[in-house]
């Protein structure tokens, strides 16, 4: 098992857009922190 990756320590402060739908990485590769790329993944 490896080491989790812990993508900042802090609360990220982000814009949404009501009825878009989001992903949320739970990984901690996304480059697009807080949300899923698709990273390590190649979604």
């Amino acid at each position: 098992m490896t080491d989790p990756v812990i993508a900042q320590k802090a609360p990220y402060p982000v814009e949404v857009v009501a009825g878009k739908k989001y992903a949320w990485c739970v990984c901690g590769h996304s480059k697009r922190q807080p949300f899923c790329d698709g990273a390590p993944n190649g979604l």
